[in-house]
């Protein structure tokens, strides 16, 4: 429960311990009997992160970073340009990143035709964790160049890189010692190999040295910025040595046309900087920011002494718009970047490469979409990117039929937008998303074809043709039950609603400010029932309330004979007089039934052959001698595996539900006919994708 109150979409996927979520069941139903697992579609998003770029010419370019691909793990990225479009590039993946660890390339350096150097590391970001890798283009074949490990090393990468022909290319970045400091690399190619080369770092016991970026204009002269302290350092051909300039700037990005102009962009403080070196020293200017003072600048390109193009991004504008800075052989223009995208606060742009003052690339990222855009010596336009479609982590949560035609499922997708609405339409399931919807949903209830409401960190109302946007009184629901279009009760840890056929209400339910409401279920406007784990979760006891139509009454739900633990997961009410509901004791899951006047303990329920522990998440009543449960069954070591059992109006009997191991089942809806759905999760590589079994 704690895990759902603070709003995480994960928290949500791939655990049936997270939280016990109950799709209530109001429609009558017989037990089904033969279980057949279903194509789940999932919601999907555009992910990737563009870190490097490298134009040899305006018909050449070369994009890289990194992208989450469909074991859901982040991989290097690349993308060529073409003068007109973007394609993909089918990069290597370092034999470190098979396992799952995640590879991504931080940057590239391309030269006239068709050769480019990538590099990039592999595992956590950040030395220490880190290993870094390199990679060649020669055409449309990446190959994975062996990469020296510096000695001593934790952990390394490899942030930057500098090609002045196919045989000489300086890369540099960091690696962490013994003692946890970061300490600058430095590694030369020489067109078969790539080998350590001894770099200043910053001193001190607690100096850390990050080489972020490097450029060089010969195999005698390059330079390579440090952002994370004011170190400068200069390759001559034989050595790195560092150069001497002011303190309390780091630089990011640097850029050279020569062995005497070189610009270094970074920031002091609040305040933007360059530095110009003219082939003996440093000169300082400061680059004008907007109102506010919260632009950084993260990447930089300089075509001659009289251009540079430096970009980064923009806090402060309210609209997330990128960030640009030109410098024209005397002063630094800066203006704000917005291509046709739709732009979100935070948007980045991280790399920069330019073939002339008429002509630059820029790429980073918005939102999660990866963006590039185009300078034409005047202005700056959006580039339409190839987008990749990359997996996420999806859950079902709740589901509601009305017929084996028409079954609405809802749940929570980790892509953006979170939401995930599927309908069924008596063959397939489809996604409804249409990128409006924002909430993650917990829950769902129809009473039609042309009517269902969703809840969760929000709510929307289906009406036929789409999902609507619906304002909530709070933000933490778990469940809701309609019993017509006019009236519906929804229900939270905290908080409850109601739905008059127009708008949702507050409504106040018994010891709301101590007890945790996780299941609800109406079957007329005058006869609701609602429970939940309590105040105390699996400390107990369980909470249940009536409502009779006027008022909501504290009732007392007993557990098994002895228990003193009693946790309420799910109700399900065919009518006012009969009624289900689930609960769990701390180590097994049992049922009471209600009869009108009160409730009886049904006994401990049937724990499937093979498995330790049963838990029931969710519950479908349509009469008082008919009820499907679905949850999962857990081994004593293992994966879990999907459970459902029925109830006959005497006892609870074990189905053969279907399933890959580690899938479960969270809700549950069954109608007179003897048809069924229920949805869950089931386990992909890292990912929870959807998963559904029907019924019959």
């Amino acid at each position: 429960m704690a895990c759902r109150r603070q709003g995480r979409r994960l928290c949500v996927i791939g655990s049936v311990f997270a939280a016990t979520l109950a799709l209530l069941g109001v429609q009558a139903a017989s037990a089904a009997t033969t279980w057949t697992v279903q194509s789940t579609p999932n919601q999907d998003t555009t992910t990737g992160l563009i870190q490097g770029m490298s134009c040899a010419t305006s018909a050449f370019c070369v994009a890289v970073g990194d992208y989450d691909n469909s074991a859901g793990v982040w991989s290097p990225l690349a993308q060529a340009w073409n003068g007109h479009s973007w394609h993909l590039l089918n990069a290597a993946n370092p034999n470190q990143a098979s396992s799952g660890q995640v590879a991504d390339f931080i940057g590239v350096s391309c030269l006239t035709g068709g050769f480019c150097m990538a590099v990039g590391g592999t595992n956590d970001y950040g030395p220490g964790d880190n290993t870094g890798f390199a990679e060649s283009l020669t055409g449309t074949t990446w190959r994975l160049e062996p990469f020296a490990a510096p000695a001593g090393a934790l952990g390394w990468e490899l942030r930057a890189v500098s090609c002045v022909r196919r045989t000489f290319c300086e890369a540099v970045g960091s690696y962490s010692t013994t003692s946890q400091q970061s300490r600058s690399l430095a590694e030369r190619w020489n067109g078969s190999k790539w080998t350590v080369q001894a770099s200043p770092s910053q001193a001190g016991q607690y100096a850390e040295t990050e080489l972020t970026s490097v450029s060089c204009v010969s195999a005698w002269f390059c330079l390579a910025s440090d952002t994370s302290g004011p170190l400068i350092e200069r390759w001559n051909g034989t050595k790195w040595t560092a150069t001497t300039i002011r303190n309390g700037t780091d630089f990011p990005a640097i850029s050279c046309t020569s062995a005497k102009f070189c610009v270094a962009v970074g920031w002091s403080g609040t305040s933007l900087i360059s530095e110009q070196w003219n082939g003996t020293g440093w000169k300082r200017a400061t680059i004008k920011q907007h109102a506010g003072g919260s632009q950084e600048l993260s990447a930089l390109s300089c075509r001659s002494a009289a251009f540079c193009e430096a970009v980064g991004y923009d806090r402060v504008t309210g609209t997330g718009a990128y960030f640009a800075a030109e410098w024209n052989g005397k002063t630094w223009r800066t203006r704000d970047v917005r291509g046709p995208a739709v732009f979100y606060q935070g948007n980045s742009l991280n790399a920069v490469s330019c073939t002339s003052a008429r002509y630059c690339l820029a790429g980073g990222a918005s939102s999660d979409p990866v963006q590039t855009v185009k300078f034409n010596g005047t202005s700056w336009s959006g580039v339409p990117v190839l987008l990749l479609e990359s997996p996420v982590s999806n859950d079902l949560n709740g589901v509601s039929c009305v017929s084996p035609t028409f079954c609405e499922a809802v749940g929570v997708s980790s892509g953006d937008p979170s939401a995930l609405p599927e309908v069924w339409n008596g063959s397939a399931w489809k996604l409804q998303a249409d990128g409006t919807l924002r909430a993650m949903f917990y829950s769902v209830s129809c009473v039609s074809s042309t009517f269902c409401e969703a809840v969760g960190d929000g709510g929307a109302r289906w009406n036929g043709t789409a999902w609507i946007d619906q304002g909530m009184p709070a933000d933490d629901y778990q469940s809701v039950s309609c019993s017509s279009a006019t009236f519906c009760v929804a229900v939270g840890p905290v908080d409850a609603a109601e739905w008059n056929g127009t708008s949702w209400t507050a409504i106040t339910l018994p010891d709301a400010n101590s007890a945790s409401y996780v299941s609800v279920s109406c079957a007329s406007a005058k006869f609701c029932e609602a429970v939940g784990p309590g105040d105390t979760g699996l400390g107990g006891p369980g909470v249940a309330a009536r409502w009779d139509g006027t008022a909501w009454t504290t009732q007392s739900v007993p557990g098994p004979s002895g228990s003193t633990r009693v946790q309420l997961d799910a109700v399900s009410c065919a009518t006012s007089m009969s009624c289900e509901v689930t609960g769990y004791t701390g180590s097994e899951s049992f049922t009471d039934g209600w009869d009108g006047t009160s409730w009886q303990n049904q006994g401990l329920l049937p724990v499937p052959s093979g498995s330790v522990k049963l838990l029931p998440l969710g519950l479908s009543c349509p009469t008082a001698a008919s009820c499907t449960l679905a949850g999962s069954s857990l081994p004593s070591s293992g994966s879990g595996q999907p459970a459902v059992e029925a109830w006959d109006g005497t006892a609870w009997t074990i189905q053969s539900a279907a399933g890959p191991d580690g899938s479960g089942l969270r809700a549950i809806s069954c109608l007179a006919s003897g048809y069924c759905e229920a949805v869950g999760s089931q386990p992909a590589g890292q990912l929870y994708r959807t998963f559904a079994e029907s019924g019959s």
